[in-house]
């Protein structure tokens, strides 16, 4: 497995910061893949404020999605009566 992370943090004014952050993953299993993060923070006024994110997420699959490949089931329905 390999990973790069970065992340950098702007602020624009007293009222106003910006951050950012983008992050590989290349699984030995699995394509490569790359998330994100942008969000802004305004804060005019001490008790009040106003953030903005968009965001790219990321999980890893677990040892069962890895390997045991696609499962079916069949449900068994029996008459009561």
């Amino acid at each position: 497995m390999t990973e790069l992370y970065g992340e950098t943090y702007l602020p624009i004014s007293d009222d106003l910061d910006i951050e950012a952050s983008i992050q590989f993953t290349d699984y030995d299993y699995l394509d490569p893949d790359t998330i994100f993060k942008f969000s802004a923070h305004y804060q005019p006024v001490e008790n009040a404020g106003l953030s903005i994110v968009y965001a790219k997420g990321f999980r890893g699959p677990n040892i069962d999605e890895l390997f045991l490949g696609a499962q079916t089931t069949a449900a068994i329905y029996t008459d009561p009566c």
